[in-house]
């Protein structure tokens, strides 16, 4: 991918595979405490049901996206359990409409998991990026009204949605 634009934000599907699997997985999706949204680099968002099981192989994972950006809608038994649509990122905030918008980026203002989780409603919006390298753009930055770091080095995008997600899951169900 060098040389394209924003070649820093592209090429690594397996890192939101990773995350996907991570909020996918959590007792907050199960009993419908979180919505999923994937929103890519060329303003296209995945959109994940409710109760899907993603696939535990990443080549199976790969074969179904690619069959999403192909079909946009995959279906099961009448259940939609992945939908494509094309909408920018700040059309997606004002879609999703939550409270508040907290963006966790290691050029945030220094915070720690227990501090955001506790700061979560149910109304609130959690923006993880899930690039190689780089950081969100302005017009992302521009919608985010909480941008904090977590940790004091730069971490893998599944393991801050883990770890937020049970600092949030923790304020709920414990």
């Amino acid at each position: 991918m060098k040389g394209i634009e924003n070649e820093m934000k592209r090429g690594r599907p397996d890192l939101v595979y990773f995350s996907m699997l991570e909020a996918c997985s959590t007792p907050l999706y199960f009993e419908k405490k979180i919505s999923v949204y994937v929103h890519t680099l060329n303003d296209k968002v995945i959109k994940v049901g409710e109760n899907v099981h993603l696939p535990k192989s990443y080549h199976r994972f790969a074969g179904l996206i690619e069959k999403l950006f192909y079909e946009k809608r995959i279906e099961s038994e009448g259940n939609t359990l992945l939908e494509m649509t094309d909408m920018s990122f700040p059309e997606l905030v004002e879609t999703i409409n939550p409270k508040n918008v907290v963006g966790l980026s290691s050029m945030g203002k220094p915070s720690s998991y227990a501090q955001v989780g506790k700061s979560l409603s149910e109304d609130s919006c959690i923006v993880i990026g899930g690039f190689q390298k780089d950081h969100f753009s302005d017009s992302t930055k521009n919608k985010i009204d909480n941008l904090v770091s977590i940790d004091s080095h730069s971490l893998e995008s599944h393991v801050v949605t883990a770890r937020i997600l049970y600092e949030y899951e923790k304020t709920i169900f414990m």
